[in-house]
């Protein structure tokens, strides 16, 4: 599940303990409780789930989840049911941020490459000292240990063959035999992102390690390990990689914790580790923000480069904005700006912002008037203008150059004079 996104849904599924099958026909029964990140319980927003299919998935039902209540790193759905004997459980999840889209992610790169041409300037190379780099951190401490069979926890800072050894006990302690506890410091501010150990278990058939992290939020170890990434037996070393949270460090100190225990007693099972390292990044990059990457690039601060006159500065063209004052229809309109003459702004092209959700729409002039800032578009917009719509002229397209980009115009982004400037400066960059 992804964290703090909406339209996502939780299934659950229902079993009939005296009937002992899959129930089905039950979704009017079922409600269920939400706690985050180990709060209090709070019923959930959709009360009742819908049943996915009698027939093809006979037991499974579906909760819709409000964003609101995918707001957290832990989320605990906890289902029960008023009919007699059916049995849920309760579902744990560990949500993750949303990766950007294909979509979004292309465009972030036409604006980047926009800028690069722009500015004749590599971006990365201006921004790195400032971005979030991968940390990694090898243990600084042995929390405690069952029997140390040789080597020391500093032998698993580098992957060189040189291990440290744990044997079982002879006696189990706690329900474990074999239990070792390493420290890590990330260092404060920093979250986990992943543990990688490289070693083996040399044992008997059947006997395994399980490999687990303490989660400082709900005060208890988490086990990362499974079936399939549990340490089996084998006589060799094997890589794993395990997925850590935000909640497995000590927001406080930056300390970390890992675990690993078998049920083995046996003096003669050995698991040996040859190399267990952390990696995490920063919480937030130490001055990496928009000012600062902004004042990197352009080589100057936020002043003049705010959301109505960005368009400009990026792409030469943007020569006017400012907000409807009221419309007519969905073609004609009065605007708060100046139209200094009479069809100055004709064949150019508005891109309106429809406020109520905001999204934007592109037509081309068609007339403009003077003497009432009325502004004639070639077809209808989509949505009627209201007051306080924005609005944004690009002179793309014919425009009366006589009038918009005359030297000392009263547009003087673009004046004849400074686009003839920056054009030569623009072909000397390119030269």
């Amino acid at each position: 599940m992804y964290k703090n996104v909406a339209s996502q849904k939780v299934a659950v599924y229902a079993w009939d303990n005296a009937a002992g099958t899959s129930k089905t026909g039950d979704a009017a029964q079922i409600t269920a409780q939400i706690s985050k990140d180990g709060a209090a319980t709070a019923a959930t927003n959709d009360v009742n789930p819908t049943e996915l299919d009698a027939t093809d998935a006979p037991g499974i039902y579906i909760f819709d989840m409000e964003q609101a209540e995918t707001n957290g790193d832990l989320i605990v759905i906890s289902p029960v049911s008023s009919t007699a004997d059916i049995v849920l459980r309760p579902v744990i999840i560990y949500t993750q941020i949303l990766p950007p889209s294909a979509g979004a992610v292309a465009s972030m790169q036409s604006d980047v490459d926009a800028i690069l041409v722009d500015t004749n300037e590599t971006i990365p190379g201006l921004i790195t000292a400032a971005s979030p780099t991968l940390h990694t951190a090898a243990s600084n401490t042995e929390v405690g240990n069952t029997t140390l069979d040789g080597g020391t926890y500093a032998d698993t800072e580098t992957n060189d063959d040189t291990n440290y050894y744990q044997t079982g006990p002879g006696t189990a302690v706690g329900g474990f035999g074999l239990n070792c506890v390493l420290g890590f410091e990330l260092g404060i501010g920093r979250i986990p992102s992943t543990l990688t150990v490289d070693g083996h278990f040399d044992s008997g058939a059947q006997r395994t390690v399980q490999v687990w992290a303490y989660n400082y939020l709900t005060s208890a170890y988490v086990q990362l390990s499974n079936s399939v990434t549990d340490f089996n037996n084998s006589a060799s070393d094997s890589l794993r990689q395990y997925a850590l949270t935000s909640n497995m460090v000590d927001q406080s100190t930056g300390a970390a914790l890992i675990r690993f225990t078998s049920t083995s007693v046996t003096v003669s099972d050995v698991f040996e580790i040859d190399y267990c390292i952390i990696n995490s990044v920063a919480s937030a990059a130490a001055g990496l923000t928009a000012n600062a990457i902004q004042a990197a690039v352009w080589n100057r601060t936020a002043s003049g480069h705010d959301e109505d006159t960005l368009g400009y500065n990026l792409s030469k063209t943007h020569i006017m904005g400012g907000e409807i004052v009221s419309a007519t229809s969905a073609t004609q309109f009065i605007i708060d700006g100046t139209v200094a003459a009479n069809d100055c702004l004709n064949g150019m092209i508005i891109m309106l912002e429809d406020k109520t959700d905001d999204h934007y729409e592109v037509r081309r002039i068609v007339d403009s008037i003077t003497s009432t800032n009325e502004i004639f578009v070639d077809r209808a917009f989509g949505f009627t203008p209201v007051a306080l719509d924005d609005f944004y002229i690009m002179s793309s397209g014919y425009g009366d150059v006589n009038v918009t980009h005359t030297a000392g115009s009263a547009y003087a982004d673009t004046d004849l004079d400074t686009v003839l400037s920056k054009l030569n400066l623009i072909t000397a960059m390119v030269v």
